[in-house]
């Protein structure tokens, strides 16, 4: 998919957010739960794009979204990229997830500064 987009990212709750000079990094020792993966998929209606390194991606209508892993293959945050007018489906979706462990939802800001925290 290519054009405009709003970024999105799932972490654990508490994750230490930095914009750096490759993008928005993250830094926590808590990680998402694995089911997370499977709830978010099936929510979404997600279907398996690729591999890489220590990251998975899948899309959907109008929305591409990708799992980070750590070295042990536990989820350290999720990368949502919604394009289109997709975001408002895309975000009632997420926060009607109902998983156990502590999450946010973390949307940078448009000029990628600071964002916003929703957290679950």
């Amino acid at each position: 998919m290519k054009g405009k987009y709003q970024a999105a990212f799932i972490l654990p709750e508490g994750a230490r957010k930095e914009l750096g000079q490759d993008g928005w990094e993250f830094e926590t020792s808590n990680r998402l739960p694995l089911e997370f993966k499977e709830c978010l998929i099936d929510s979404l209606g997600l279907s398996f794009l690729s591999e890489k390194l220590e990251i998975e991606i899948y899309s959907g209508f109008e929305l591409e979204v990708s799992f980070f892993y750590d070295v042990d293959q536990q989820i350290e945050f999720v990368y949502i990229k919604v394009y289109g007018d997709g975001w408002p489906s895309t975000l009632s979706v997420i926060r009607d997830l109902k998983l156990a462990g502590a999450w946010e939802l973390f949307v940078p800001d448009k000029k990628g500064e600071t964002g916003t925290d929703h957290v679950f």
